[in-house]
């Protein structure tokens, strides 16, 4: 009887982590299309459609909410290590578009940052051991600053391209991404 509730348990325990894995990918790019919206709906407001700062910050926004299933902390940790370009996105000659851009795009940091570190298992794994360590919070300033760093370069938009490649490496037994 015991061992009935125990497998009772641990299916419920797996059934209920695979739906949240789902659930908070979609809660996760439903957020970035509502910060991309908002951005949107100023750059009509305020007739700046046309402004090149705002279509790269526009591609950035959906680069990013296109690729958040893949977007895990040991692929984010290879993309900031082998993946951020030097290239910065274009500045606004707007300064009101351009606070908005940034707003727009440090929005966006902060929720994938806060899906990274709380929604991930590896995250919360994570998150755990570096309260064991005495540098946890200088790790997570770090890990802070790549992150950050990578989604203002044009870099997220290079994830298709990894996941093209490791799909290929896949097909023809030539590898995957690599594990961090």
């Amino acid at each position: 009887m015991v061992w009935i509730a125990i497998g009772v348990m641990l299916v419920s325990w797996a059934l209920t982590y695979a739906w949240w894995v789902k659930v908070r990918v979609v809660c996760l790019r439903q957020h970035i299309y509502d910060i991309r919206d908002q951005l949107f709906d100023y750059a009509v407001t305020h007739g700046h459609l046309d402004d090149e700062a705002y279509r790269q910050a526009r591609r950035q926004l959906n680069a990013i909410a296109a690729g958040v299933d893949v977007i895990t902390v040991p692929v984010v940790g290879y993309m900031v290590r082998h993946g951020v370009s030097e290239e910065a996105l274009p500045k606004s000659d707007n300064e009101a578009m351009q606070a908005k851009i940034d707003a727009s795009i440090e929005a966006c940091f902060s929720r994938v940052f806060y899906y990274l570190k709380n929604e991930t298992f590896t995250g919360v794994v994570v998150r755990r051991m570096m309260y064991l360590v005495w540098i946890g919070e200088l790790i997570e300033e770090q890990a802070s600053f790549l992150l950050r760093r990578w989604m203002l370069s044009d870099s997220p938009q290079l994830i298709e391209h990894h996941i093209e490649r490791a799909e290929k490496g896949r097909l023809t037994g030539s590898g995957s991404l690599p594990v961090i």
